[in-house]
């Protein structure tokens, strides 16, 4: 399956705002305030990988990305802001976001993306099922902004522009390992941002320990002679 793509360039001018509006509503992405005056362009290319999760380049004249679906379904999104300026909102704070910035969070909780120049981002979609697993904490996973900088942040962006980047040319097949990889950076970067969904008291500790023992199941799949007492001594723990 290939990269399904939308623009307003196809629509009268009169007609763009609700053509966009239809667009969005397809990706499960609340619109909130469009211009109301001046010409308005936007466009986006979407995939969809095997395991449900969905990666869309959006482009567009400013514009607001807030407000509650109710037909998301529970997932986590995260966005990277590939050109332009934009200001996150978690309902307390107001954080700038620069280009290659990363944010996230989520989908339930209040938060609002306000693209306030020309721009162009990365949204990705992960249902839960597709992510709880890898996290530490899942329930506590809040809306959250990493810095591109430097470090496990600016390795995580790059692989997202460059994903982006190549979005049109690939195939929904060709995304598998690029969802694997998004969820270990994701990870990383919770852990190094402080984020409770990555780390923090008991519970973290019980979910680390059993991040180690599925990485091990993981590992040794494949071979034959896998019991449970080998998991158990590869990890240092009682069966």
């Amino acid at each position: 399956m290939k990269a399904w793509q939308f623009t307003t360039d196809a629509y009268l001018k009169p007609e763009r705002r609700a053509a966009w509006r239809e667009a969005m509503e397809r990706l499960r992405l609340p619109v909130g305030d469009l211009p109301a005056e001046g010409a308005f362009h936007a466009q986006v290319s979407s995939l969809t990988s095997p395991m449900g999760v969905e990666f869309a380049v959006v482009a567009s004249t400013p514009q607001e990305i807030s407000g509650r679906n109710p037909d998301q379904p529970a997932a986590v999104w995260l966005a990277v802001l590939l050109e332009g300026e934009a200001i996150l909102s978690d309902g307390v704070r107001d954080i700038p976001v620069a280009a290659g910035d990363i944010v996230y969070g989520p989908t339930g909780q209040t938060a609002g993306l306000r693209l306030t120049t020309r721009f162009k981002l990365l949204f990705i979609t992960a249902p839960r099922l597709a992510l709880d697993h890898r996290l530490l904490a899942p329930s506590a996973l809040r809306i959250g902004h990493l810095a591109a900088g430097e470090g496990v942040n600016h390795v995580f962006s790059g692989l997202l522009r460059a994903t982006a980047e190549a979005l049109d040319e690939l195939s929904s097949d060709q995304l598998r390992p690029v969802e694997l990889a998004l969820t270990e950076f994701l990870v990383a970067c919770l852990a190094q941002d402080g984020d409770p969904a990555a780390r923090g008291g008991a519970e973290g500790a019980r979910a680390v320990q059993m991040r180690r023992v599925r990485q091990t199941i993981e590992i040794l799949l494949a071979e034959p002679d896998l019991t449970l007492r080998r998991v158990a001594d590869e990890d240092g723990v009682s069966p």
